[in-house]
């Protein structure tokens, strides 16, 4: 729904709501300083009433943007997050999750220069059997607090987890996700090179990082790992300044700009 299109469907429920008022305040009658507190309330309602309807509006907006684009990455009609739902959800409880030690996890499963060379239905669908197994072991049924729930997401290609916990538990669930994602190319019988990649981002108890900055270092930590055919990557400083052009993205870049020729020996 557009912008204009929300803001005329608000104005016309307001200016409702606000007649609706304005009648009971004749009918009833009220005059003098009951009439003017009267009327101020009816202010009061009408913009709580549009501000409440603008808040329902948006997040129904949401859903439908987020089930659109798991329509069309994971072939799946639920809501799984994107990355701006994954973002609000993990601000609204970042101050509780600072008091503990976090992780956000970017991984993939598939090289992205080699999915390209797959259907792009064939990629989705696996993606898609990913988020189920995500969404099947971080059931919204879980822990309410905070602090114990894991967040995630799919972000352009990349799937993301942040959670709280220690090196020990961070290990444990790299190798569980990584042992499913051969399971489910296993038992789906998808055709596919899987290699996945894990990049990680430490979010100490007190760090003052934003979602986005963890995000970023765990993306960066995943693309070195992936391009150095490594399971998982803890992000360190250095890596912001390092190459991850290997010696196959060379080749592969090579072939795409037709660097390479093929000479036939004569055999005699």
């Amino acid at each position: 729904m557009s912008k204009k299109k929300r803001f005329l469907i608000l104005t016309i429920a307001s200016a409702v709501v606000f007649v609706i008022i304005l009648i009971i305040d004749l009918i009833i009658g009220y005059r003098d300083t009951t009439s003017s507190i009267f009327t101020i309330v009816l202010i009061l309602v009408a913009l709580a009433t549009f501000f409440f309807l603008n808040l329902l509006l948006l997040e129904n907006n949401t859903i439908k943007d987020s089930k659109k684009e798991n329509e069309y990455n994971l072939h799946r009609t639920y809501r799984f997050y994107n990355y701006d739902a994954f973002a609000k959800d993990l601000n609204r409880h970042y101050n509780a999750l600072r008091k503990h030690n976090g992780y956000l996890i970017a991984f993939t499963a598939i090289k992205a220069k080699i999915a390209t060379s797959y259907p792009f239905a064939q990629v989705a669908d696996f993606a898609g059997c990913i988020a189920d197994h995500l969404k099947e072991k971080f059931t919204d049924k879980g822990p309410k607090n905070s602090a114990k729930r894991a967040y995630y997401c799919y972000y352009r290609g990349t799937f993301l987890i942040y959670l709280c916990t220690d090196i020990n538990g961070l290990n444990a669930l790299v190798k569980e996700l990584e042992n499913s994602i051969y399971d489910i190319a296993r038992e789906k019988d998808f055709r596919l090179f899987i290699q996945p990649s894990f990049g990680i981002s430490e979010n100490p108890v007190g760090s003052d990082q934003s979602i986005f900055e963890l995000t970023n270092k765990a993306i960066t930590a995943r693309d070195i790992a992936e391009s150095n055919f490594e399971t998982a990557l803890i992000f360190k400083d250095e890596m912001l300044n390092s190459t991850t052009n290997n010696e196959l993205d060379e080749i592969i870049q090579a072939l795409d700009n037709g660097e390479f020729v093929v000479y036939y020996q004569p055999k005699y």
